[in-house]
């Protein structure tokens, strides 16, 4: 049911047992939130709970379902999943440590977790919390999936890493790694005064002071107060997610937490009430490489600009959840949305939408539309944007783009010239005639900035070409797959070519590069024949397993 905001307001109020004032907000704005969050997250299957912050003026409200098998609503006081919003908690954690004098953060981590091996314990902590370590990724290794439904004590997930090398020189570079907040809550849990364990520490020193009361560190056999189901979808229905121990994550996304615990996170940051405002302005400052380049990280947070003001954000997802935590601090504004449905609309987009409605810049709602793609293969090219990128436009098996040879962005016809990335506001507008000189395009990103860009001759550059499929070759492949944890893959014909199912997830289209050789569009999935009908292997996001036939 969709309530009026006013109505969600007062609903709002009855939960949390307080006084909270209505947003600061044109009720337009608030109708039209409450009218998407409705239409997206809501009804009797897997919702989100929202939180906004305009000012001292808060909204919460809650849509869908906390747990859709007794359909059980959810509310603010709803506790889900933070995945990586984990991080930031554990860096305000270390700072407060740092303020305190039990911890440096120019130190060597080694000399505070003295079970790292000697080989990864040179990064210091300001390193660790800038992802400029060289620490590689425990969620990489090999036997991550036999091992993830067990909990798992810190120092055993320290132990796998005991053959680990570091990735670069630290502080050289940036590169995204939990084990870095794997180590990090190791050393809360050293060094604090009191002796306490990492969640014992956070439940101490920021839960309790910032008046987080829906807030746990997530251990699946724990009894949660108001704990949300997560789920996933198999293109049909909605399904219970894979059961994931949350203890291999630990201090990288072991978190649990409602959308009033967000409200009262960001209200304690803005009165200095857990960290002071100059470590918090230092933690929300990007990080910098030798050379000078910003990495967009600073101590625990993202940190950049949306519609032209400071941002300073987080998301989160980890086994059928998903979450992002947004605050503008010049103008005092901030959301929170956390989903126990990875498959519903993706939620940093969602809150981006918001902001921007805000601040009085509305996106509208982009609907697809069928792609006739030989009328669209004169506008494959490349094309220079005027900050100097280059963009390139391929067009088969669908329309994608990349820019300065990054990752292929897949795109959805939005009817008329405009293409739009569905899990992103970014989108973009061809300008006729295609494939000329003066071809052109406006781009606008995922954080709504704008910028033209113009037709250049040349040849693309690392474009995946398919190939019509083997008749043969397809038969062998069609059928169930096990990886060495027992999970199975489903591979399917379908009208067009051929699916592929991973557990948990809907069917998508593979397409075949070479013999034997086969790759997704949409995500970075290989698949190579390794034995004709008898295994596979594939690659998931750089992991590599090998599968063998179900029976």
């Amino acid at each position: 049911m969709r309530l009026h905001p006013a109505i969600m307001v007062l609903v709002s109020l009855l939960v949390l047992l307080t006084t909270q004032p209505a947003l600061a907000q044109s009720d337009a704005v608030l109708a039209r939130t409450d009218a998407f969050m409705e239409a997206h997250y809501g009804g009797t299957e897997a919702g989100a709970a929202i939180m906004i912050l305009d000012g001292d003026d808060a909204w919460l409200a809650g849509y869908g379902m906390a747990n859709i098998e007794w359909q059980q609503p959810v509310t603010a006081q709803t506790a889900f999943r933070l995945g990586s919003i984990s991080k930031p908690i554990t860096a305000l954690a270390v700072l407060q440590l740092a303020e305190a004098g039990h911890i440096d953060l120019d130190q060597a981590i080694g000399e505070l977790a003295p079970a790292l091996p000697p080989q990864l314990a040179r990064p210091t902590v300001r390193d660790a919390l800038g992802h400029m370590s060289g620490l590689p990724d425990h969620f990489a290794l090999p036997q991550i999936p036999q091992i993830m439904r067990n909990p798992i004590a810190p120092d055993d997930i320290i132990a796998l890493m005991a053959d680990a090398e570091l990735q670069f020189e630290p502080g050289t570079r940036w590169a995204y790694s939990n084990f870095n907040y794997v180590v990090l809550a190791a050393i809360i849990a050293a060094v604090n005064p009191d002796g306490l364990s990492y969640e014992a520490y956070l439940t101490q020193a920021l839960f309790t002071p910032a008046g987080m009361t829906d807030a746990h560190y997530d251990r699946q056999a724990a009894i949660i107060p108001r704990r949300a189901a997560g789920y996933d979808h198999d293109g049909r229905n909605p399904i219970n997610t894979i059961t994931a121990e949350t203890s291999l994550a630990h201090g990288a996304g072991s978190l649990m937490a409602s959308a009033r615990d967000m409200l009262a996170l960001t209200r304690a940051l803005r009165s200095n009430r857990l960290v002071s405002a100059t470590t918090l302005q230092t933690a929300w400052q990007s990080r910098l490489t030798p050379e000078g380049s910003e990495t967009g990280y600073g101590l625990g947070f993202n940190v950049g600009e949306f519609l032209g003001e400071r941002a300073v954000w987080h998301t989160g997802s980890i086994n059928g959840f998903q979450s992002v935590w947004i605050m503008l601090p010049d103008s005092d504004r901030a959301i929170a949305i956390l989903s126990n449905g990875y498959y519903r609309p993706n939620v940093t987009t969602t809150a981006r939408r918001i902001l921007a409605d805000m601040a009085g810049r509305p996106v509208p709602a982009f609907e697809p539309h069928a792609l006739d793609e030989a009328a669209w293969l004169p506008a494959q090219g490349r094309y220079r944007l005027e900050n100097g990128d280059l963009l390139q436009l391929h067009v088969q098996d669908g329309v994608r783009y990349n820019i300065n040879g990054g990752r292929w962005h897949e795109l959805t016809w939005g009817g008329g010239r405009l293409f739009y990335r569905p899990d992103s506001l970014a989108h973009l507008r061809l300008a006729p005639p295609a494939g000329s000189a003066d071809a052109a395009l406006i781009l606008v990103g995922p954080l709504l900035e704008q910028q033209s860009g113009h037709f250049e001759p040349g040849e693309l550059d690392g474009v995946r070409v398919s190939i019509p499929l083997d008749p043969d070759e397809a038969a062998d492949l069609v059928g169930r797959w096990l990886m060495p944890s027992g999970d199975a893959f489903t591979i399917a014909r379908s009208d067009d070519g051929l699916t592929l199912q991973l557990p948990g997830q809907p069917p998508a289209r593979i397409y075949r590069e070479a013999p034997g050789e086969y790759f997704q569009r949409a995500a970075p999935i290989t698949l190579s024949v390794t034995a004709p009908g008898e295994t596979i292997r594939v690659n998931l996001y750089g992991n590599g397993f090998d599968l063998q036939r179900a029976p």
